[in-house]
């Protein structure tokens, strides 16, 4: 969905395809690295406000979730940073690790394992609500950042002008293997929450999310690549 904002040629409009479910979704989280003094987002910010030349965060790449969740951040918070791309989460996650950067913004399931042994520290969560997984602590924007929104989700779409019959019937064939112990206490372990929306709530999900990046992709100007 990001993609057509952020490369110069793109092939299909994800906008055309038919939405179906968002079958799970997990949060962003914003994780330091362990030896930074700040404890909560508030302490983030004042901190990076007394470092000459601001804080340094990894990403994915450029273009990626993890950086414009990092632009989001730093168009409310107006702190400098500089960004440090990297070919994925798993050399960015280790620098981290490392101390060689500040922070990232990342997925809980590749986050979370590492906070957990004290290896990096999670100051906030992207989503609306606390994730289950982290129930003591608080989203970004409990921390003062209204309209904070950063999560990624895994949906299922079908081709253009798919019957909605035919959509509607996957989506409550998934709705029920959600529904599954086993199923959903696999998703959980790997700090997904379960989330079945269904098509009308899938495609406003959809129309909102790719409205607010296309916003932070333009207000930053990145370059098309």
């Amino acid at each position: 969905m990001i993609n057509r904002f952020v490369q110069k040629s793109f092939s299909f409009d994800p906008l055309q395809l038919t939405p179906i479910t968002i079958m799970a979704g997990v949060p962003t989280v914003l994780a330091v690295r362990a030896n930074l003094p700040a404890k909560s987002v508030g302490e983030l910010v004042a901190y990076a406000k007394q470092q000459k030349g601001g804080l340094n965060y990894g990403s994915q790449g450029p273009g990626s979730t993890s950086h414009l969740s990092a632009v989001l951040f730093q168009n409310l918070t107006g702190i400098p940073m500089v960004h440090v791309p990297y070919k994925g989460s798993a050399p960015a996650l280790a620098d981290l690790v490392g101390g060689n950067i500040d922070l990232m913004f990342d997925n809980l399931g590749s986050a979370l394992p590492l906070h957990r042994t004290g290896q990096i520290r999670i100051l906030g969560v992207g989503t609306a609500a606390r994730a289950p997984a982290l129930p003591d602590t608080p989203t970004i924007e409990e921390q003062g950042l209204r309209g904070y929104r950063s999560s990624a989700w895994f949906a299922l779409v079908a081709p253009p002008r798919t019957e909605t019959a035919i959509a509607d019937k996957i989506a409550g064939d998934v709705a029920d293997i959600l529904k599954m112990e086993d199923v959903r206490g696999r998703l959980t372990s790997l700090g997904l929450e379960p989330l079945a929306n269904g098509r009308i709530r899938t495609a406003e999900i959809i129309a909102a999310e790719s409205k607010q990046w296309e916003a932070v992709v333009q207000a930053a100007k990145l370059p098309k690549e």
